[in-house]
């Protein structure tokens, strides 16, 4: 009997009625924050309703560390393999524990009064009952009095709760190979009939497995070689229940040697389902193989299927985990035999927001792992230094686990406990380390789950193979690397990705419901004689988002800075619906789902231009309030200098009120707002486009950055803000740290060539201008130099917007390394450097554009112009420069100040760029550099191309 303390976890009774309501509402797929506490706020809401609860899990240990915790009264069903009475057998013959074990007749055990396996017997009306899905398959196949008595006593759940549910989605697959010879005694008459009917279906598909071993002869790599069959003569379930005890007959009788009885095993289980598949399987590195067939583990899903469907068909079956997923839709229904419907359960105490992730800027490979070796150890030891506390780290599998551990001790590397994906501690259980370093994603064989595909031909078949097991690859790396998560959502954890870019990181980490991988495009390259090997490429789905951690982008490659993008700081988008907006602002409204048990409890807020009553000054007032004021404590307020009339604003260290929002709103005051929050965050980011001393015109300049936030899917209100052609472009972010907001404005600003000013105007509160920051005018007022009023207006039109004003939804941006700081989070630079393939040389003075434009005084403005500051910049690194002389290189520009100069060229040093090539200074800087191409010497040297 488990004997557990209930913690303060108990204490918080919003999960647990987030789970009683998740119950009421009948049977669910329950997809839910790893580490939210799902499983214990079930246990403790039925405990609370009186609902006899009935938890399944893969592990024993999920059962001891998580279920204990949660009741002192909780009955586990061990695994028979804890039966006194097996237990002699099992030290005989290990082989047993591989097999479905039988109860014996436990009425002949002197020790069956006080026997932990017979415990659930002798409870009297227990709440919580626990086994494993193992411990339930044995007892389904079990044909003895006291697994039917069990059987009989779990039946009386009101409630089956299927933890870490997404294992039923994926099952191991077991292959044998075609005409597998055994020599089975006669007395086993049931067996021997299996394997006739093995034999059958071998020579039944005979000419199948000759196309496939002559298809392999010509070169079986980037072949999809598996055909999917259909077995008519598959196994009923009283024939399994005797095939099953025969075997252990047989394995106790030593009859079959231990790798025949385990070949026997997998052909029981193929010939279990009615679907197979067929096909070639390599061997020795490659250079032999042979035709297998192979299945499911199917037998474990039949007698779940048969429990769900018939002893426990009243029940409320709840399927649950932090990365559910269907290998196909409606299969979770199929499996419980009625209608399940989706949901998601919250992350109430916010543990997924002290979770962050650090991607890498290279992949990890199956075939480059000793390659990169030395670079792998080489982090490891970096990130080991840096955070100074223990590590959980992630192999790829139990042979590289095993492969770093030693590597690691050589290097004297301590503190890292180093295991591998899909281990029992990998799944469902909470690791006490808070930093977790992984080495590449998990790895499952590419032809892991041909046998359990499906379409209506080969190509579809191969095509589902691929995303069934791109769905298990992230399902075992997403679940290993949240043990270091904090349930409590107190203290911060990180997760490394070392040789894992950000697009297969937030792939792995989206998981919500009717979770699905769709085929983006399907790449073709050739190998070997011109053979062709298809690569397909997915994007993830999701119909409700579970909320994602902090994410920091890609330190992009130094070498190619041209490859920024917008893109690279985007993690994905919060779209509204048009009845209203919820607030962002941590002060007023909370806008997670994972802080409310539903969106709907949040006050929805709408914005109107001109207001025709009180209703709309009230939601006005409420909206700019919950929109736009990051800061409570302080505002500004506009006034008239009585000397100069100039109007000013001067900073006000009192709370803003929504009643003075009111009178800002008709015009009695003119507020602006601090948008930097105490906590060094902000939740949007705006451009304010004027036209000044006959530059480009504003309006061409807003459809640029119109074009550019188009161009990403970039939700914009744009606002016409009172002065003449002027204008203010917002955009709307999820909480995030002020520099990420920093970065992502002016990466939209260069990319649209466009100069002007841009909030946050600078990268922390720690910057020059002290706590404060920089003030923006509230929108939607009365302009006091002007005499008119700001309003919102229509991006394409330019005319004012008309009614309700609806928010245009959130981007949440990614968590973004500041290189110019040491310890910015990132993924540690590392001494190991590999020689590329191709030297690059470049010569050892300034390039001649570079210089002529200096000694003709250039005016280096505009998007072009701070390309070419930045590539002098970086020359003037690699040519030995002191940064006090690159700085003063431009010493001639109309704008130049000493110390900003220096500021900015430390900062790019920073980065550790390479020079330029020509191609790259042409099309970033091509007006300022290409009048000197035809006198450059450079191009005068014969041979060479594209390099300064």
């Amino acid at each position: 009997m488990m004997q557990g303390k209930i913690t303060d976890f108990s204490c918080d009774q919003r999960r647990v009625r987030a789970a009683e309501e998740i119950i009421e509402s009948g049977s669910c797929a329950v997809s839910k924050p790893i580490r939210a506490g799902m499983t214990t706020s079930t246990v403790m809401a039925c405990e609370q309703r009186g609902w006899p609860l009935l938890v399944l899990a893969p592990t024993r240990r999920i059962l001891q560390e998580t279920v204990a915790k949660a009741s002192s009264g909780a009955v586990r069903i061990p695994g028979n393999s804890e039966c006194p009475l097996i237990e002699p057998d099992l030290k005989k013959n290990p082989i047993l524990r591989q097999l479905p074990l039988n109860l014996p007749d436990c009425r002949k055990c002197s020790a069956s009064e006080r026997c932990e396996v017979l415990a659930i017997l002798r409870a009297d009306d227990p709440s919580v009952m626990a086994l494993t899905y193992a411990k339930l398959e044995a007892l389904m196949l079990s044909r003895g009095k006291t697994a039917k008595d069990v059987l009989a006593k779990i039946s009386r759940a009101e409630v089956v709760m299927m933890d870490e549910g997404h294992v039923l989605s994926l099952p191991p697959a077991v292959s044998v190979r075609a005409f597998a010879l055994l020599k089975i005694p006669d007395k086993y008459k049931m067996l021997n009939k299996i394997y006739q009917i093995w034999l059958d279906f071998c020579q039944s598909n005979v000419q199948t497995i000759q196309e496939l071993m002559e298809l392999a002869e010509s070169g079986h790599a980037g072949q999809h070689l598996s055909r999917s069959i259909f077995n008519p003569s598959f196994l009923g379930w009283r024939d399994l229940k005797k095939a099953w005890a025969q075997l252990r007959k047989l394995a106790v009788a030593h009859e079959l040697v231990d790798d025949d009885v385990l070949m026997l095993r997998d052909i029981i289980t193929i010939l279990s389902t009615s679907q197979v598949s067929i096909g070639y399987i390599s061997e020795h590195e490659g250079e032999s193989g042979g035709v297998y067939v192979s299945a499911g583990q199917i037998r474990q899903y039949r007698a779940l299927n048969e429990f769900l469907t018939v002893h426990v068909n009243h029940t409320r079956g709840l399927f649950v985990s932090g990365t559910l997923f269907e290998p196909r839709p409606g299969y979770f229904s199929e499996l419980a035999g009625k209608e399940i419907k989706n949901v998601i359960f919250p992350d109430l105490r916010g543990a997924t927001e002290k979770l962050t992730l650090i991607p890498d800027r290279w992949t990890l490979g199956n075939t480059n792992f000793a390659e990169k070796l030395p670079l792998i150890l080489e982090t490891i030891k970096a990130i080991a230094d840096r955070e100074k506390q223990p590590i959980y780290l992630l192999a790829p599998n139990s042979h590289k686990a095993a492969w770093l551990t030693e590597e690691l001790s050589k290097l004297g590397v301590k503190g890292i406990f180093v295991d591998y994906y899909r281990s029992d501690h990998s799944l469902g259980v909470e690791r006490k380390e808070r930093v977790c370093i992984t080495v590449g994603m998990a790895e499952i064989p590419a032809n892991a789950c041909d046998a359990l595909a499906r379409g209506k031909d080969s190509e579809e078949r191969w095509l589902d193979s691929r995303r069934l097991r791109r769905q298990g690859v992230d399902a075992a790396t997403w679940q290993a690397v949240n043990r270091v998560r904090d349930p409590d959502g107190i203290v911060e954890s990180k997760v490394y990705f070392i040789g894992c870019r950000l697009d297969r990181i937030l792939q792995a980490a989206t998981w919500g419901t009717n979770r699905e991988l769709v085929v983006k495009k399907i790449k073709e390259s050739k190998w070997g004689e011109g053979k062709l090997i298809k690569t397909p490429y997915f994007e993830v789905r999701v119909d409700d988002k579970i909320e994602l951690p902090r994410i920091y982008g890609e330190q992009k490659n130094a070498k190619k800075p041209e490859r920024r993008s917008v893109k690279d700081f985007i993690e994905g988008f919060e779209l509204y619906n048009s009845s209203g907006i919820n607030s962002e602002n941590h002060d007023i409204f909370p806008i997670h789902y994972s802080r409310e048990n539903s969106r709907e409890n949040v006050a929805k807020l709408r914005i109107y231009n001109f207001q025709k009553n009180e209703f709309e000054r009230n939601s006005t007032s409420e909206a700019l309030y919950s929109m736009f004021v990051n800061r409570t404590d302080s505002h500004a307020q506009q006034f008239q200098n009585s000397k100069s009339g100039d109007w000013e604003f001067w900073k006000v260290p009192s709370p803003i009120t929504e009643d003075k929002i009111k009178r800002h709103i008709i015009g009695e005051v003119t507020l602006g707002t601090y948008e930097i929050a105490l906590d060094d965050t902000v939740t949007w980011c705006v451009d304010d486009i004027d036209s000044h001393n006959g530059e480009t015109d504003a309006r061409e300049k807003v459809a640029r950055l119109v074009s550019t936030c188009r161009s990403y899917r970039i939700p914009f209100l744009l606002e016409s803000s009172g002065s003449v052609d002027s204008y203010h472009l917002w955009i709307f972010l999820s909480r995030t740290r002020t520099y990420n907001a920093f970065r992502f404005i002016r990466q939209i600003n260069s990319e649209s060539g466009v100069e002007c000013e841009a909030w946050p105007k600078q990268k922390s509160l720690k910057d020059k201008n002290g706590k404060y920051g920089n003030l923006v005018k509230l929108p939607v007022c009365y302009h006091n130099k002007s005499k008119s009023r700001s309003a919102f207006i229509d991006a394409d039109t330019f005319e004012p917007l008309e009614g309700p004003i609806s928010h245009p939804g959130l981007v949440h941006l990614l968590e973004i390394p500041d290189l110019s700081e040491s310890g910015s989070g990132g993924m540690p630079r590392v001494s190991v450097r590999y020689e590329p393939k191709v030297k690059v040389h470049f010569s050892k003075s300034l390039d001649y554009c570079m210089q002529r434009a200096l000694d003709d005084k250039v005016p280096l403005e505009g998007s072009e112009g701070h390309h070419l500051r930045l590539a002098m910049a970086i020359k003037a690194q690699y040519i030995g420069l002191t940064a006090d002389e690159a700085a003063r290189l431009f010493q001639n520009q109309k704008d130049y100040d000493h110390k900003f100069s220096l500021d900015k060229v430390q900062e790019t040093w920073n980065y550790s760029y390479s020079p330029w090539p020509c191609e790259t200074l042409r099309d970033r800087c091509g007006r300022l550099v290409t009048s000197y191409c035809p006198s450059c010497p450079f191009n005068q040297v014969k041979g060479v191309k594209g390099e300064a």
